[in-house]
């Protein structure tokens, strides 16, 4: 195969051609046969792709890109908790693969381009709150009480600049429990400030790369992207790199980016408060795939192992015979203890029953299906906001992202629960 699984898996697959070696006389004909090998057929590949998942995934995908006003494209991942299988797996726009029959003229080219990336491993955002879970962790970590007291007020100085709620809803004192349920930024701002002037820089973004955040998962389709885990390591790299750059003097730049690239020259190696507050929601350099996103909240699911996710299950030969199974291996551990675990996964199972999506699972049944998650709006400059909704039971982890969707609650959270409708329908 040229791409996809297909690729992947193409030495299985491919079969070997026979070949027969003939002595022939002055005219071309076949006189003896000295030696001979048949042909072998090619190998099957069994995924662990549930269809009719992967049609409910599909439609709700779609559905919910042209319902969001401004949404150009979206991702989703469903994986089994348990084994780390992918179960469906989407991305929209899609394309067919017949567009290639017979070649594509330029015209066609431009107007594939868009659909060509498999967003769910190739496309790469900021997170947005759905990030809270590793902050949370960090946090603990670092001695901040689960059961602590903690203020949420509508913003919160960092340095001297305000670092600010949603919309600047001041929400009260609450734990942590309440903060992942509510969403309160200022809480998380604090935490990563503290720990900044403490010179615990690097915690948060350890911890994160822990969870699986910042490599490739290696599941087993070409072309996955890593995300981006941003620390001092990295600050410094981006700062050599783009250092002539900004230190080279240009009369045709506005004074604001003059200003903006004299400051970058100077000092953009540094990990700054500011960079710390936004690492602690999502924000900022912070890159994850749909597909990471669920993997993590797929190891919350079932207690800490992280899976390196896999689409086929077997190659099975012509006669049936089961040549080898594929297993998901177990590739980490979440950098948190049981208890930890298991207060993040009852927080997050407020969240759609009285938390940020409370009205986008209004009149599901929670008591029969009770699915935990964590709503995510990420903000891109001169974009709208990116729409993310992750999501798990014992069984399942479904994850969606809708790019320029606006509010995780508004377009992807509904996306998810017609997810879970469709499959306990």
């Amino acid at each position: 195969g040229r791409d996809g699984l297909e690729a992947a898996y193409d030495a299985d697959l491919r079969g070997r051609q026979g070949s027969r070696r003939v002595v022939v006389d002055t005219t071309g004909r076949v006189v003896r046969t000295l030696a001979q090998t048949p042909p072998v057929t090619g190998n099957t590949l069994v995924t662990s792709i549930d269809t009719r998942i992967q049609r409910i995934v599909e439609k709700a995908l779609g559905g919910a890109v042209r319902k969001a006003r401004g949404a150009d494209s979206g991702a989703a991942v469903v994986l089994d908790v348990r084994t780390g299988r992918v179960v469906a797996m989407a991305g929209y726009p899609t394309y067919s693969p017949d567009v290639w029959t017979g070649g594509v003229t330029s015209a066609e080219y431009r107007e594939l381009r868009g659909r060509l990336a498999f967003r769910a491993i190739q496309g790469q955002w900021p997170p947005g709150s759905t990030w809270k879970i590793t902050s949370t962790a960090a946090a603990v970590r670092a001695g901040y009480p689960l059961d602590g007291s903690y203020s949420c007020p509508g913003s919160f100085l960092v340095g001297d600049r305000p670092f600010r709620n949603f919309e600047g809803v001041a929400l009260g004192t609450m734990n942590l429990h309440r903060a992942l349920v509510v969403s309160c930024d200022t809480i998380f701002y604090r935490f990563a400030y503290e720990l900044w002037l403490k010179g615990k820089r690097d915690l948060m973004p350890r911890v994160a790369k822990a969870f699986g955040f910042g490599r490739a998962t290696g599941i087993d389709l070409p072309g996955e992207a890593s995300g981006r885990v941003p620390d001092r390591k990295w600050k410094k790299a981006v700062w050599r790199a783009t250092r002539a750059v900004n230190c080279k003097k240009d009369k045709h730049r506005s004074t604001y980016v003059a200003a903006i690239a004299r400051e970058q020259c100077l000092e953009g190696y540094r990990w700054r408060a500011g960079d710390a507050a936004n690492f602690a929601i999502g924000q900022g350099d912070v890159l994850v795939t749909p597909l990471q996103l669920a993997r993590a909240y797929a190891a919350l699911a079932n207690g800490g192992r992280v899976f390196s996710p896999r689409v086929a299950s077997a190659v099975v030969a012509g006669d049936g015979r089961v040549v080898r199974k594929i297993t998901p291996p177990v590739v980490g551990r979440l950098p948190a203890t049981k208890a930890v675990l298991a207060y993040l996964r009852k927080a997050l199972v407020q969240v759609p029953r009285e938390g940020t999506a409370a009205g986008a699972f209004a009149g599901f049944d929670l008591r029969k299906h009770p699915i935990a998650g964590k709503t995510g709006t990420a903000e891109s400059y001169g974009r709208r906001d990116t729409s993310w909704f992750a999501s798990f039971d014992r069984k399942y982890a479904v994850v969606v992202m809708i790019s320029q969707g606006g509010t995780g609650a508004s377009a992807a959270a509904p996306a998810v629960r017609r997810v879970w409708e469709g499959i306990y329908r």
